[in-house]
């Protein structure tokens, strides 16, 4: 049972920061925080995907509130796209 319900969790993680790289990838940036959060309309999923890709390089931050993709990101965006 607990097996299940992490594997959710981390199936629901991924597609989150999926549809954020999709999102900074598919309309170049930079993006306001606030606008992928009433874009996505779950702003704590917006902001938890967030924090995983910047710890991971695939997005950037500018300022307080605005992100853009990093360009890592942007090529494995267009290798996934082939």
């Amino acid at each position: 049972m607990h097996d299940q319900s992490t594997r959710s969790n981390i199936e629901f993680d991924d597609a989150s920061d999926r549809a954020i790289i999709d999102a900074l990838t598919d309309d170049p940036g930079p993006w306001a925080v606030v606008e992928l959060q009433r874009e996505f309309l779950n702003p704590l999923a917006v902001e938890d995907s967030l924090n995983r890709l910047v710890g991971v390089g695939m997005v950037h931050r500018i300022g307080d509130g605005f992100v853009f993709a990093s360009r890592t990101a942007k090529q494995a965006a267009a290798i996934y796209e082939q």
